[in-house]
């Protein structure tokens, strides 16, 4: 079958399915956009599946997602679930022709990396990893400063990301380092190279603090740690023409410009990045263009964050991109 039907133009049929609280967020959320119907969901939680029927009249419900993918009821999959339990299905849905909205990687494995790096999509079909941190407003407003040239080149960028503290220490530190690494990247460019010490190396207990350069000229450095919520992340941007830093909590963004010497602040606000996405999948779908972040950016930053870990800073080199990632679309 195939989940691109000849309505898709009119209305918009969309199934979400996970294994948290994420998937009632996502309904409520697509339940808001014009033009979009919520045809069907999945959640092996007979409890939660209830609370999903109230917020989805109507719509059909499902307790496995072999049965949702056979339905035929929609073309777009909404999957609200942690990457290590939906990279298979990532690649089912893909491969029957569905649109994909799913979460980015949030680990340093490789083989997940590359197989999100070798996606490959018919034509019109969209595809969104979405990554932690580049829909939230302060961060969108920071990237269209450099886009436009408001800050100068050459720019040095420091960013301080964290996520909240799991039983597997790792995990969390995964998360924000790759967090990190792709904010990087959307602000510069292409990732040229990178270094990195890790735990107590670091200076700080359950942190890393990476070095990076991007092939266009930028340099960087990101400390990740673990115990707040990534909500805590600040960012700062200086290059030759002015500087500007943002935290993505408050939503506030300081900046100065060679044409306001000034410093000034912008209230971006803090908006719901989650609604961010699904409304930009939704106009991707329907205008048929390209996301803000493919397949290739997704795994690209869990891959440079899997070659820094392979050899930390301790053994005296930069670690360069993995073959077949150094074409990552990010500008």
């Amino acid at each position: 079958m195939t989940g691109i039907p000849a309505t898709r133009a009119h209305e918009l049929r969309v199934a979400v399915t996970g294994a948290d609280d994420a998937i009632l967020h996502h309904i409520g959320l697509w339940q808001r956009i014009p033009g979009v119907h919520v045809a069907a969901f999945c959640d092996a939680d007979r409890e939660r599946l209830l609370q999903a029927v109230d917020l989805a009249p109507g719509a059909a419900a499902f307790t496995s997602n072999e049965s949702l993918l056979t339905s035929g009821l929609f073309s777009a999959l909404d999957i609200c679930a942690p990457t290590a339990e939906y990279t298979a299905l990532v690649e089912t849905a893909l491969a029957a022709g569905f649109d994909v909205l799913c979460r980015a990687p949030v680990s340093g494995d490789q083989a997940a990396a590359r197989a999100f790096a070798a996606v490959t999509l018919r034509e019109g079909q969209v595809f969104l990893p979405v990554p932690s941190l580049r829909f939230h407003p302060a961060i969108a407003f920071l990237r269209d400063m450099v886009e436009n040239d408001d800050l100068g080149g050459a720019l040095h960028i420091q960013v301080s990301v964290s996520a909240e503290q799991t039983p597997a220490i790792g995990e969390s530190l995964d998360a924000a380092a790759i967090a990190g690494i792709d904010l990087f990247a959307w602000l510069t460019g292409h990732i040229g190279s990178a270094r990195s010490a890790i735990g107590a190396a670091s200076g700080f207990p359950d942190a890393a603090a990476i070095a990076i350069t991007s092939c266009h000229g930028a340099v960087g450095s990101i400390l990740a740690t673990c115990g707040r919520p990534m909500a805590g992340t600040s960012v700062a941007v200086s290059g030759s023409a002015g500087a500007a830093d943002a935290v993505v909590g408050t939503g506030l963004v300081r900046f100065r410009t060679a044409e306001s010497p000034v410093w000034l602040t912008h209230d971006a606000g803090v908006g719901d990045p989650d609604e961010a996405a699904i409304r930009h999948f939704a106009a991707c779908i329907h205008s048929h263009s390209q996301p803000l972040c493919t397949a290739r950016d997704a795994a690209t930053a869990a891959a440079v964050w899997a070659a820094v870990c392979a050899r930390p800073v301790a053994s005296g080199g930069w670690t360069t991109l993995p073959d077949g990632y150094n074409s990552a679309s990010y500008r």
